[in-house]
């Protein structure tokens, strides 16, 4: 991309658990995504110059088959009232902010992290 005369686009995939620290259990998970943000916005200061964006998407609670498997209905009704928005997120939810940052509208977005999250972070 850097000797291209168009820029370009990263989207990097992180996790709200960067912001809060995820489950104590989760630990080294949320470090990670900690380290993928990170590097997402000195990757925006090295390649902008290029006309490179970088950009990263967490999502939050989102209704997959692995989450589905890997918790209770009690777990999951105590998750959905701790998120303002009462419930779990979709795929497609974060496929559209990932296409977005993929688009000439996200022309002027560079080192953000878009929380997908239904405002699970607010708290």
């Amino acid at each position: 991309m850097k000797g291209q005369d168009f820029g370009g686009k990263i989207i990097l995939m992180s996790s709200v658990a960067w912001l809060s620290g995820g489950m104590s259990t989760r630990l080294p998970y949320a470090t990670t995504k900690g380290a993928v943000t990170t590097m997402a916005r000195g990757l925006a200061k090295a390649y902008g110059p290029y006309g490179i964006t970088v950009n990263t998407v967490a999502p939050g609670l989102i209704d997959t088959a692995m989450m589905r498997k890997g918790l209770s209905d009690s777990a999951r009704s105590q998750m959905e009232e701790a998120t303002p928005l009462k419930r779990f997120g979709t795929p497609e939810e974060v496929a559209s902010v990932i296409v977005f940052l993929a688009s000439d509208g996200a022309s002027f977005i560079s080192g953000a992290t878009i929380n997908v999250s239904g405002g699970f972070t607010l708290y």
